[in-house]
């Protein structure tokens, strides 16, 4: 999916967050992931039990790629 990533909004153990616009304007936070940092950190089960939390949230807000 194309968005364009705009200022960082803070950043966490798997990365930035960042402020994000999709093709038709509508504004959102994009978690950027480091494989680095994840693999390094070993941080895998975390971030798997993190998507799959988002995958269950009903919301105009919330989108998964």
């Amino acid at each position: 999916r194309n968005v364009r990533l705009g200022s960082v909004l803070g950043e966490g153990a798997f990365g930035k967050v960042c402020k994000g616009y999709a093709n038709n304007g509508r504004l959102m936070a994009v978690k950027v992931i480091s494989k680095k940092s994840v693999v390094k950190q070993n941080l895998q089960i975390q971030l798997a039990q993190e998507i799959n939390v988002h995958r269950t949230l009903v919301s105009n807000f919330v989108a998964m790629s």
